[in-house]
């Protein structure tokens, strides 16, 4: 049985394009997506890139997601995306463009 969140994340997968300078990243270009506290407690999304999209994206341009440009920054393969409204859609918003689930956290 589907819930809302399911549903919701399902049509964010087929919606949800990231591309940086003009390349399009694909779910294979990400080891992981999360959603995480900003510095100000916010709820940003977190993107592990493979270290190929990385070096793909080295001479980085404007974000876009869906076309439109975004609050990031992009550090040492990770790109970090401001502007969610909630911790739930963050996590959507990283799992639809990751198609992964986040790496457990190592101690």
């Amino acid at each position: 049985r589907r819930t809302a969140a399911n549903r919701m994340i399902a049509a964010l997968a087929i919606l949800a394009q990231l591309a940086i300078g003009g390349v399009p990243l694909a779910a294979d270009d990400f080891l992981d997506g999360r959603a995480i506290a900003g510095p100000t407690g916010a709820p940003v999304v977190m993107l592990t890139l493979t270290s190929s999209a990385a070096k793909r994206i080295a001479t980085s341009g404007p974000v876009l997601l869906d076309g439109a440009a975004v609050v990031t920054r992009v550090t040492d393969g990770v790109i970090e995306i401001d502007g969610q409204p909630d911790f739930a859609a963050a996590k959507a918003l990283a799992r639809a463009l990751s198609g992964k689930e986040p790496v457990p956290e190592t101690p």
